[in-house]
Order: structure tokens, then sequence, then C-alpha cells
């Protein structure tokens, strides 16, 4: 991996990868306006928590106009394997959102991918971001995914007490059955 590279705007960049993951929640959520709602919804945050959420909100667009600059590695191992790693991400990352719209606001989400982490939105999201990165051979890309996903961790805490605050032991049973990060934790 490259701490910069050859960073110069281009069209095969990393910024592909991530415009495709802007562009699949912003896509997916146009079409059920009450889901883009209560995904975007910082109601129930404390103003730290809101804070964060918005910190990670924010790195991602750094991320995004970082990656415009951040060749990816074309015929190279590390491109082949990031590319694999995104796919897979992406895909689950999208299926996740339609299991998020195909849940009504005001149940809480098992259905689908909720059924084998709590949390696959931000989960696959890292992933797919993961996968760029390694495309692209960019360890400071690496490093904005690894500081984006411990912002997400810490956004994903404050949900979880939110969750058990309004849907009490049913959410209790949930967590009890479903892991946060798949196989991870």
């Amino acid at each position: 991996m490259y701490l910069f590279g050859n960073l110069k705007a281009g069209f095969l960049n990393a910024w592909l990868g991530v415009l495709l993951i802007f562009l699949a929640s912003w896509t997916i959520l146009a079409t059920d306006k009450k889901a883009r709602r209560r995904l975007s919804s910082t109601s129930w945050c404390s103003p730290r928590e809101k804070k964060l959420v918005w910190s990670g909100t924010f790195l991602l667009f750094v991320i995004l106009v970082f990656s415009i600059f951040v060749p990816l590695q074309l015929n190279t191992n590390w491109f082949y394997i990031g590319i694999a790693i995104f796919l897979v991400g992406y895909i689950c990352l999208v299926i996740s959102y339609f299991n998020y719209i195909k849940t009504a606001g005001d149940k809480s989400k098992t259905k689908g991918f909720y059924n084998i982490s709590r949390n696959p939105i931000y989960l696959f999201t890292s992933v797919a971001l993961l996968g760029i990165s390694i495309a692209s051979a960019s360890l400071i890309m690496l490093i904005l995914v690894i500081i984006h996903f411990i912002i997400s961790h810490f956004v994903i805490l404050a949900e979880e007490r939110h969750f058990l605050h309004i849907y009490k032991n049913t959410y209790k049973k949930y967590m009890q059955r479903v892991r946060r990060y798949f196989l991870f934790f």
C-alpha cells in the first residue's frame, strides 16, 4: 500500500466506487420518504451523539472528495482483491437498504441482512469502502475508512440505547439473537 502514491484527479479513480455507495443510498431512499426520514433523523440524539453522526457524514464526504485524486491500481492484485471486496459489500449494502425500506416505520428491523447483523447498512458501507481503499492501494484512504468505522461504531452504540428505550424487551431479545457486526461481535 502507498501512503500517498500518485495523487491526481482522473476518471479511473476511487471516486467511482464511493459515488456508487452514495448513489445507492440516495436512489433507494428517494423511493421511500418515510424511510429516508427515519434513517436521517437525529431527533433521538444527545448533542454529543449528533456531533458523532455529523462527523461520520462529513468524513464520508471527505472520503468522496479525496477519492477523486486516488487512482485505482488497475491490473494489480490490490485491484482485484479490492474490487471483489467492494462488490460483496456493495451488493449487500443495496440489499440492506431494501430490507430497511420494506420494514414498517414503527417496527424494529429484523428481516433480511438484519437477521445476521443489527447494523448491515453501516457494516456493508464499511466493507465496500474497505474494498475501494484496497483496490486503490491507498493507506490514507484505508485510514479514513477505519476512522469512519470507529465513528460509526459509537453512533451504533447510541442507536442501540435508543432502540432499547423504544422497543424494550423485543430489542433486547433481538440483541441476544443477532450480533452487532455479523460474525465479529
